[in-house]
């Protein structure tokens, strides 16, 4: 069950009657041959013969004749199955996902490889299948980030050790600061942690505080920051932002916060608009991401009650932009841009009207700056947050480049 040429080719001479005899047959080699037969003509029809025969009926007799074959077959032919579908684009999408719920070594390649497991296929394995197979969904390559999510809710030892060691899987910085704090418990994710390509500074900074000295050592090569530097940064994160704030007012009201996000709402609701330095937010909003409170609502927050910078910073942020990038998007005025910002960082389109009137009253502006093109705003919610991720930092990019050019001829015809 190769399904090679000579095997479409021999499928094909069985004729009507041959499949029937097989059908017939109770010997499991027949039944072998009859579902190699059946999946090469459902391989072989094109994807406009598949519909068409949809259309008629007929597509669902061949389906669920491949689908019932292959629930009663042995193990063993099962797994054959496996491999020859694990890349396949043609097969039915019911039978991939039941491939990959059954026995773990049968399931396995479906799982790592098969480009037909959509996120919400391998959330339904996490939540129905044995440990083994939750372990196999964390490792898959490009791991999507609600299954990784998923995965964080879930909370197993095991499984947020594979998650940890698969660095291609599609992570926020949110999302590896989650992990990083688990860490702290799972010693098993400090090793894959202190070497995943998405690690920042500041959660370096956070990690190595419970790795043992040989992390530390790959921790400081890495980061190419001094051990002793290291270490005095970590324990003195939170002290640091305290005596900042002390400094700047001699109130000692944020130094009796119990917790980060309490911070961050006296910080919201201080009338200073300069209450925090650079240093001391960014710290700030590490903390809020381990403690998983970074959340897109603070947005909100940060606009009513009037902290632009802060909005800002927290934008930047959740959706892993550059600074500069979020405060060209907002002097330009253009709603695609903040529509696409938002989208990225998971706020829908109800809170997005609230979001942009705060922000053009927060700006000054009571005219709009820039109209948005009809379908731009449907067009940025209907992607996913990684799609409006990189479309925003796209449009900033030609942005930015267009300003640029307007600089070099002014005299240039718009």
């Amino acid at each position: 069950m190769d399904g090679s040429p000579d095997t479409h080719a021999s499928a094909r001479a069985l004729g009507t009657a041959g499949l029937l005899a097989l059908a017939r047959s109770s010997n499991p080699k027949d039944r072998e041959k009859l579902l190699d037969a059946v999946t090469c003509f459902y391989e072989d029809a094109s994807r406009d013969e598949r519909a068409n025969l949809t259309r008629q009926g007929g597509n669902d007799l061949l389906h669920d004749l491949l689908l019932e074959l292959v629930r009663e077959a042995e193990a063993s032919l099962r797994q054959k199955m496996a491999s020859r579908l694990k890349v396949a684009d043609w097969a039915p999408h019911d039978l991939i996902v039941w491939l990959a719920l059954d026995e773990i070594d049968i399931a396995r390649p479906i799982i790592a490889e098969s480009p037909l497991l959509q996120d919400q296929d391998l959330i339904r394995i996490l939540v129905e299948a044995t440990l083994e197979h939750r372990i196999e969904v964390a490792r898959r390559p490009k791991l999507g980030s609600p299954v990784a999510d998923a995965i964080m809710d879930q909370d197993h030892p095991l499984v947020l050790a594979a998650l940890a060691g698969n660095a291609s899987a599609e992570v926020s910085v949110n999302q590896l600061a989650r992990m990083v704090a688990a860490s702290k418990r799972v010693a098993a994710m400090r090793s894959p942690l202190s070497r995943h390509p998405g690690l920042t500074h500041e959660l370096a900074y956070a990690l190595y505080s419970w790795v043992g000295e040989t992390l530390k050592a790959v921790l400081a090569e890495r980061f190419q920051v001094d051990d002793r530097e290291l270490g005095a940064m970590v324990d003195g994160a939170v002290s640091s932002l305290k005596a900042s704030e002390d400094r700047r007012r001699g109130d000692r009201r944020l130094t009796e916060a119990s917790s980060p996000l309490e911070l961050f709402e006296k910080i919201a609701a201080d009338p200073d608009p300069d209450l925090l330095d650079p240093a001391s937010e960014s710290r700030l909003l590490t903390k809020l991401a381990l403690s998983g409170q970074l959340r897109p609502g603070l947005l909100l927050r940060a606009l009513r009650e009037r902290k632009m910078g802060l909005f800002k910073s927290v934008l930047a942020r959740l959706g892993q932009f550059e600074p500069a990038q979020v405060e060209a998007a907002l002097a330009s005025g253009r709603q695609d841009l903040l529509a696409l910002a938002c989208a990225a960082v998971t706020i829908d389109r109800g809170a997005f009207r609230s979001i942009h009137g705060l922000v053009e009253d927060n700006l000054g502006r009571r005219v709009q700056a820039s109209q948005a093109l009809p379908g731009e705003i449907s067009a940025a919610f209907a992607m996913t947050p990684e799609q409006a991720r990189k479309a925003f930092i796209e449009r900033v990019r030609r942005l930015n480049a267009t300003d640029l050019n307007a600089l070099e001829d002014p005299f240039a015809q718009p």
